[in-house]
């Protein structure tokens, strides 16, 4: 169980809901809006976006890093909470 929220610890959820990470989650939600992209576990985990079927490959290679970046901050501050 998730030590903060009492409920399954599962990657979705320490990801996705735990309230521990709710601050930088909201982060990383504003960080990739700007971005135009939507939040969602597989983002999280390093999948392309759907939103970027769209966009010419420089364009598309340029956000998805930008994405990855972000991501990478976000797991990197559970982590320093969690201690993965």
């Amino acid at each position: 169980n998730c030590a903060f929220c009492n409920t399954p610890g599962t990657v979705e959820h320490v990801l996705m809901h735990c309230t521990k990470h709710a601050s930088a989650r909201s982060l990383l939600v504003v960080s990739l809006l700007a971005l135009g992209i939507q939040l969602c576990l597989n983002v999280i985990l390093g999948n392309q976006p759907n939103e970027l079927n769209a966009l010419p490959g420089k364009t598309r290679k340029r956000v998805h890093t930008d994405v990855l970046r972000l991501t990478g901050v976000f797991i990197l501050s559970v982590d320093k909470i969690l201690h993965l």
